[in-house]
């Protein structure tokens, strides 16, 4: 996750500084905020039903043991 944003954050970087306009770099930051808030929410969901599965086999795993 952590490569794949720093890439698309470097690339958004090189496009931004060759903008020769002010209405085309705000389009370029709008589309990359919401990428990013996207990709962050789908990691965010991603990590809690890790941590779901985990507690869960926690658990499951104690409660085997009593």
């Amino acid at each position: 996750f952590a490569s794949d944003r720093l890439r698309q954050d470097r690339e958004f970087g090189f496009a931004v500084s060759k903008c020769r306009s002010w209405t085309v770099a705000a389009e370029l930051q709008r589309d990359w905020a919401t990428k990013t808030t996207q990709d962050y929410f789908e990691e965010s969901r991603r990590l809690v039903r890790q941590a779901s599965r985990l507690g869960n086999d926690i658990a499951d795993a104690s409660s085997e043991e009593t």
